[in-house]
């Protein structure tokens, strides 16, 4: 047992301790404070004569109170060993931040609580500037609708990025995407000549330049990307940082454009030799049938009408070329898309059936009439039909053909599904050119699909394929519903 004196002087070597910190120290006995010194005093604002004999908890903010009075009594028992944080009341209304540490000790010859209060009120904020600082840039990264992911450049793969880039490529969230390395994303033939760009731009020379390349989303999506890059130090360490914006849509309308433009030149072309052709053809029918007329050998018959059909296959192509020139403009009215399909099934019936062809209609009820020329769309959807006829019957001498009508988005789509072979992807872009076609020779002239889109395109709308090899095809036509 420590004497009077011992203790006496125990406490004025506190007390003197106590005075000179510089950081906030207080005795407190039964929950009630014996003694303050003046750093506790000067941020909380209080005197002395205020706080002595008062209760300590009743400057410690409401809802913290119960969170000090257990971390305190696990501190006393040796349950917790670092300083915890909670906030007080000063006497002038603000809340200052401080984190206290605490041990029991004997005070006028009683036990009492020795506490250390340092004020961290400054760090507190800037930590909270910084944290919230940190979520704007979050909030701002995550609501972009550019793409942005970061690289490691060692391992080349994702260690952060921002929401439009996992749902440009098919992620659920971004985290799902960390880890993977985005060149398993480019397409195959692409992933070089995508490696080369981002070691020399991004890590060798910084170029920042923006490429466009072809690349593959995780559920199987063929897009394009325009994208550049830079390269980063953090921690010491270098990372690159991409952005990269979804261009597909901009690039089907493009091709678009430019196969509007070209099948526009082509039709000039092909109406002034269409012209030309049909006289010296209707030449050598009429003379070749007025000549089958008389008397002539068997064998000169079977030439004539030789000669006389070929002419007149020549004269089919010629009309099909005035056709494909779209010389005239159509003859707009209101008319129920799904009926003009219907006649043109009517049309095809009888082929259907020797052909062993089912068609599936799944037409909605309340599709709204469209502003369309009767007989061209009726040569549109005809010219489809027996396109798709042709590829089902030559793969599998049957199938199924799948048409179907919704509103979208204020155009009418409608869409022809077969269960053909399906078209190459070499060949996609290149169905609706004039002359292409991959059909055996005189099967067909390879115009047929390029008049379907002369004719939507004239309607205001747009007709394209989607395909996979091996599972058929679906053409896709979309017309305004006001046809402007």
């Amino acid at each position: 047992m420590k004497s009077m004196t011992e203790r006496t002087e125990t406490e004025e070597l506190i007390k003197m301790l106590g005075d000179n910190s510089p950081i906030g120290v207080c005795i407190i006995q039964e929950g009630k404070f014996c003694y303050i010194n003046p750093a506790f005093l000067l941020f909380t604002g209080y005197s002395a004569d205020e706080l002595q004999g008062r209760d300590a908890s009743d400057i410690v903010v409401p809802e913290d109170r119960e969170m000090v009075r257990e971390n305190a009594i696990k501190m006393l028992k040796r349950e917790l060993t670092s300083a915890y944080q909670f906030r007080v009341a000063c006497k002038d209304g603000s809340t200052r931040w401080v984190m206290e540490t605490v041990t029991s000790v004997q005070y006028h010859g009683r036990r009492a609580t020795l506490g250390y209060y340092m004020d961290i009120t400054e760090r507190k904020r800037t930590e909270e500037a910084l944290q919230q600082s940190e979520h704007n840039y979050r909030t701002l990264f995550d609501s972009a609708v550019v793409g942005t992911i970061v690289i490691d450049a060692e391992t080349m793969k994702v260690l952060t990025g921002n929401q439009a880039a996992a749902r440009m490529f098919g992620f659920s969230s971004v985290e799902e995407a960390i880890g993977v390395n985005p060149l398993d994303f480019i397409l195959p033939d692409e992933r070089h000549r995508v490696l080369k760009i981002i070691v020399k731009d991004m890590f060798e020379q910084d170029l920042r330049q923006t490429h466009e390349f072809r690349a593959m989303t995780k559920d199987g999506r063929e897009i394009w990307i325009s994208g550049g890059g830079a390269r980063v130090m953090h921690q010491g360490k270098l990372m690159g940082l991409i952005s990269f914006t979804d261009i597909t849509k901009q690039k089907q309308q493009n091709e678009r454009l430019m196969l509007t433009d070209r099948l526009a030149s082509i039709g000039e072309l092909a109406a002034g030799a269409a012209h030309e052709l049909n006289n010296p053809l209707t030449s050598v029918i009429g003379f070749s049938q007025l000549i089958m007329g008389k008397d002539i050998p068997d064998d000169i018959r079977q030439d004539l009408t030789f000669i006389n059909s070929e002419a007149q296959r020549a004269a089919d192509v010629t009309n099909n070329l005035l056709a494909f020139a779209r010389k005239h403009q159509p003859k707009k009215q209101l008319n129920q898309i799904n009926i003009i399909i219907e006649d043109v099934l009517k049309l095809r019936a009888y082929e259907h059936k020797i052909k062993d062809i089912e068609v599936d209609k799944q037409l909605a009820f309340d599709l709204p009439e469209g502003m369309v020329d009767y007989f061209q769309m009726q040569q549109v959807f005809f010219n489809i039909v027996i396109n798709a006829e042709y590829f089902m019957t030559a793969a599998h001498d049957r199938g199924t053909l799948t048409i179907t009508t919704e509103k979208q988005n204020g155009t009418v789509r409608i869409s022809f599904a077969d269960d053909g072979p399906g078209i190459p992807p070499e060949n996609l872009s290149q169905i609706f050119n004039p002359f292409f076609t991959t059909k055996e020779t005189g099967k067909g002239t390879g115009l047929g699909l390029s008049i379907c889109h002369g004719v939507v395109s004239e309607h205001g709308g747009q007709i394209y394929a989607r395909s996979q090899p091996g599972e058929g095809a679906t053409i896709f036509v979309e017309l305004p519903i006001n046809g402007r």
